[in-house]
């Protein structure tokens, strides 16, 4: 079975790419005495956003998987409680 979605390496490239255009914003769109530009911290947000909105996808999809293998295997799974 092939990898479906985003895959933790691609999650973790995808966070590095964003927080390295973040600081890069920061360091170019920054006045001089350290506040923001609106423009930058909109950006931020928006690439925040995304962010969450692709992890909350990303698990859903492996709840979804999870309950197909459930579904698939019937009985063999059990809780353990500590």
């Amino acid at each position: 079975m092939g990898r479906t979605g985003t895959t933790r390496r691609h999650a973790l490239m995808a966070m590095g790419a964003t927080g390295a255009g973040l600081l890069t914003a920061c360091s170019s769109d920054g006045a001089a005495d350290g506040t923001l530009s609106p423009d930058t911290v909109a950006r931020a947000a928006r690439a925040q956003s995304a962010l969450r909105r692709r992890s909350a996808e990303t698990s859903e999809a492996l709840l979804r998987e999870y309950d197909a293998v459930l579904t698939r295997h019937p009985g063999q799974h059990r809780v353990v409680l500590p």
